[in-house]
């Protein structure tokens, strides 16, 4: 009985383990720019099919369709590209 209850803990450490490293992988912090870069069409992607299958009816519900989860970072990536591109875009015009 002792030895199963050993053998128990040892799993749940481990799985333990297995997950906090899962978890630190998906942090932003720890991706590579081809994991941002696909995070953020993904993330594009997710916003426009809940735009499109109508789950944003009022400016709440489309507030909170933009903010969920971690697409804020990502949106907030794109508003920052954006901008950047317009301004060489102005300079050069």
């Amino acid at each position: 009985m002792e030895h199963e209850g050993r053998r128990l803990h040892y799993l749940t450490e481990v799985s333990n383990r297995k997950e906090t490293v899962e978890v630190d992988k998906q942090l932003f912090i720890n991706q590579s720019i081809s994991q941002i870069l696909r995070s953020i069409s993904q993330t594009i992607i997710d916003i426009i099919n809940e735009f499109v299958a109508g789950e944003a009816k009022d400016f709440r519900s489309a507030v909170t369709t933009l903010f969920r989860g971690n697409r804020m970072i990502y949106i907030g990536i794109v508003v920052v590209l954006v901008g950047f591109l317009l301004y060489i875009l102005d300079l050069g015009g």
